[in-house]
């Protein structure tokens, strides 16, 4: 028996000082080390690392209101491409290209488009003017330039302009197909254009006849 209760002192002897550890670290003062290395965690890096651990008065467990995590801006919508190769065929008309573009809705963008029957068409991209209709579909407008077919360079109400609406089906080698549609100087219904507002070709309808069906590259809205 007195080697039980022995063995029972000794055990009450060392959990006592763990107790008052636990009771001590919970009492501690939140302090800037805890901030910064609750953002390692996090993953946080970069700049808004950076910010966090020059910033003393950052204080606690990050996420806390005294250590808030940096905000993070929404990604712009935007839709890029690769060297697009479409294909074109309503029953009379049958042409291949290439288009390129990159854009997104607050800043500017160049397009670039030849075809097989040696048009060519160079556009600068208007600012505002991309407009993402759904998930898969968006249209955006702008300025023909110098260099472009005479043809695109004749818009007999003044400024020379495109419309572009495209639809994000999936990359061809995945069995599915993106579409693209460039519309110089009028809009799809046979309209001639006054700016490059994309608007009126937002109901153009996209399909086999209507629109450049993506044989490679591939083009994505975001």
């Amino acid at each position: 028996m007195r080697k039980l209760i022995l063995g029972l002192a000794a055990t009450a002897a060392i959990a006592a000082p763990l107790a008052l550890a636990s009771s001590a670290s919970a009492a501690a003062p939140a302090n800037h080390g805890q901030c910064v290395s609750g953002a390692v965690k996090a993953g946080v890096t970069g700049a808004a690392f950076e910010a966090i651990a020059k910033n003393n008065s950052l204080v606690g467990a990050y996420g806390s209101t005294t250590c808030p995590a940096p905000a993070v801006a929404p990604a712009p919508d935007k839709a890029t491409s690769d060297n697009l190769t479409w294909d074109f065929n309503d029953g009379t008309t049958h042409i291949t290209g290439t288009t390129t573009f990159n854009v997104d809705k607050d800043g500017s963008g160049a397009l670039a488009y030849t075809a097989s029957n040696g048009n060519v068409l160079y556009g600068t991209v208007t600012p505002g003017t991309y407009q993402k209709i759904d998930a898969h579909t968006a249209v955006f407008g702008g300025t023909i330039t110098a260099g472009s077919s005479a043809d695109y360079l004749a818009n007999p109400l003044g400024g020379n302009y495109f419309t572009v609406k495209i639809v994000d089906g999936g990359a061809p080698q995945d069995g599915t197909g993106d579409m693209i549609a460039v519309l110089a100087n009028q809009d799809g219904f046979g309209n001639w254009l006054t700016s490059p507002d994309p608007t009126p070709s937002i109901n153009y309808q996209m399909g086999a006849g209507t629109a450049g069906i993506v044989t490679a590259g591939n083009l994505t809205v975001f």
